[in-house]
């Protein structure tokens, strides 16, 4: 527009991370703690002047990166009837900016939690429901601080003629909670972008398998290595 327009920027260098991660699995829990260094980032920038409307969007190197936190991922499988596996993580980031003038410091905790289940309706298991959740508070996104969101997420499924005809519906963010702000300050300024992607849908799909099954046998060899191998 007149005020406000984009532009890239060819002179744009490449960034480097460096993950270290110890995790140890016990039974049905996957517990992780992990650490992040993320250096010569880039990422948009909103330049306002203080004596005019005018805004320019482009993309710099400016900042660093750490993260370090915890994950724990347990999964729930002791009925027939329900499969389902949960993860909750914990973390704490900070982006060091080069141009603190410009832009300053950010850092914040988060949380997350998310939930993924499948019911079995029936004996046979032709007919499975499922039911997912995701949560997340706010959090620091490169050079930006964002709000929390959350999603819900229902289906069912039907399996008929054998299990070859496969009937699913599907429902994407129920209540519409999939939305995000992006809050950055530049030269004192603050600014607010209001993100949704409409990601509220409802979708139905039908799948048949016209082929046919094939066994595998497994081939019988002294050698140990030779025991895993498929013919």
């Amino acid at each position: 527009t007149s005020y406000n327009y984009t532009e890239g920027n060819p002179f744009l260098q490449p960034y480097f991370t460096e993950n270290f991660e110890l995790s140890n699995t016990y039974k049905n829990w996957y517990t992780s703690i992990f650490y992040s260094y993320l250096t010569n980032a880039f990422d948009q920038v909103t330049y306002v002047s203080t004596d005019n409307t005018n805004q320019i969007v482009k993309p710099y190197n400016f900042y660093k990166q750490n993260t370090i936190g915890l994950s724990e991922n347990y999964t729930i499988n002791k009925w027939k009837w329900l499969e389902s596996t949960n993860q909750f993580y914990i973390y704490y980031t900070k982006t060091t900016s080069k141009i603190m003038i410009l832009i300053p410091n950010i850092s914040s905790w988060t949380a997350s939690f998310s939930s993924n289940n499948s019911f079995n309706l029936n004996t046979k298991n032709t007919i499975k429901a499922e039911f997912n959740f995701m949560l997340q508070s706010p959090a620091v996104a490169g050079s930006y601080k964002t709000s929390s969101y959350s999603e819900f997420e229902t289906g069912i499924r039907f399996l008929m003629l054998n299990k070859r005809l496969n009937l699913v519906l599907n429902v994407s963010d129920i209540f519409k909670t999939n939305k995000q702000v992006f809050k950055q300050a530049v030269n004192d300024i603050k600014q607010e972008v209001y993100n949704y992607d409409d990601n509220q849908k409802i979708r139905v799909s039908l799948t048949y398998n016209f082929g046919k099954s094939l066994e595998k046998e497994k081939r019988t060899q002294s050698n140990e290595e030779e025991k895993t191998r498929i013919k």
